[in-house]
């Protein structure tokens, strides 16, 4: 298995509603042309190198947020690292994909409840494409939703809710589900209608309202960055910019 890394990615926020009076920066107490970051780390739960680094980056201030996979081995770890640290900004990286060639993990749900997100071998499907080809809409919303729900079982507060390699927002129907249960859980989702429309050629504009937030950039490192080496791409990504969290979007925008 090649060497985990923190996967870091910097998001930078706009407000979705054409029609409010205040920018986003503005409803979070900043001045109008404040430029916001979140740096996030995602993954988690994967293994405990990857819940040790992650914590150390938080800890050393190197990171502001992170998110969990809630169906992977080290899951437990990191979710009683929030019990023991509750301020943590910590959400969900809502997974549908089992990726690694022999490192694999299943659904939260039982298996005969979600039989058409899983492969032969019982893990859930490694690409992307497998599962939108093969998935069932009902089953879909089971998994994601038990997975918030064992989350919570497990003391985990989300602070908001992403996709691993992307694929809850992969097609149109994933995506309406995946903004309905921010909805429904009261948490921001991680939406970028220009990426959604470019990757996967949906549409979420007229899925949205005035009380979804979007960003409007995600700034992630590639192997050539780690290759070139770290440092010049931190400073042009972070230089004049202001770290806040999920957590302070989830309070303050859409838990009013």
């Amino acid at each position: 298995m090649k060497k985990l890394f923190i996967v870091l990615s910097f998001l930078f926020l706009s407000i979705y509603s054409q029609s409010q009076n205040k920018t986003i920066q503005e409803r979070l107490g900043y001045q109008k042309d404040t430029k916001l970051v979140i740096i996030h780390a995602d993954d988690l739960g994967v293994s405990h190198s990857q819940n040790m680094a992650s914590i150390s980056a938080w800890e050393s201030g190197v990171v502001s947020s992170g998110s969990i996979m809630v169906p992977c081995p080290w899951f437990p770890e990191i979710a009683h690292y929030f019990v023991e640290h509750p301020s943590t900004d910590l959400g969900l990286h809502l997974t549908l994909n089992s990726e690694w060639n022999y490192y694999k993990w299943s659904s939260v749900s039982s298996k005969d409840e979600v039989p058409s997100l899983l492969d032969s071998m019982g893990y859930l499907y490694a690409t992307t494409e497998q599962v939108v080809k093969n998935a069932s809409l009902e089953e879909v919303e089971k998994e994601l939703r038990n997975q918030i729900e064992r989350a919570i079982a497990f003391g985990v507060d989300p602070t908001h809710f992403d996709a691993h390699m992307g694929t809850a927002f992969s097609s149109q129907d994933f995506a309406e589900i995946y903004i309905q249960l921010g909805r429904e859980y009261e948490v921001p989702v991680l939406i970028n209608a220009p990426a959604f429309k470019m990757l996967y050629n949906i549409d979420v504009e007229g899925m949205l309202n005035e009380s979804d937030v979007q960003v409007n950039n995600v700034v992630m490192a590639s192997p050539q960055d780690f290759e070139s080496g770290m440092a010049e791409f931190y400073t042009k990504a972070l230089k004049s910019l202001q770290v806040i969290t999920w957590r302070e979007i989830r309070d303050k925008l859409v838990r009013k």
